[in-house]
């Protein structure tokens, strides 16, 4: 294995050990109703290993959280790069998330997907 693959290998192991869930990301795909108009669709696009918790830890995140009044915001960090976008959805365990928007973390390079509870 190249020293980058050898090195992308320790990282993902970090991830999984040290942060240890899992989220499929599910992305909406419409599909035609048969009338002209369409429906949801909800297609995997794969999984991410990452850990949820409480938005509104720094200044940024509480500005995102306050343009959301009524609605609780969740934080889910995960590698930079990953394959998360607004509108996706996150099923962790028996819960799905829906996600409102990304940003890079200062938290040693971590991407922050932005969510809510999905109800």
């Amino acid at each position: 294995m190249s020293s980058i693959g050898t090195a992308m290998a320790a990282t993902m192991a970090k991830w999984r050990g040290e942060h240890g869930q899992t989220a499929t990301v599910s992305r909406n795909t419409p599909a035609s109703d048969g009338q002209g108009g369409e429906t949801d669709s909800w297609a995997s696009a794969g999984t991410v290993v990452g850990f949820l918790g409480p938005l509104g830890s720094s200044a940024q995140e509480r500005e995102i959280a306050s343009r959301f009044a009524g609605v609780t915001l969740y934080g889910f960090g995960c590698p930079p790069g990953s394959s998360i976008g607004a509108e996706d959805r996150l099923a962790i365990g028996s819960s799905t998330y829906e996600v409102v928007g990304t940003l890079q973390s200062s938290l040693g390079g971590t991407m922050l997907a932005i969510c809510s509870l999905v109800g």
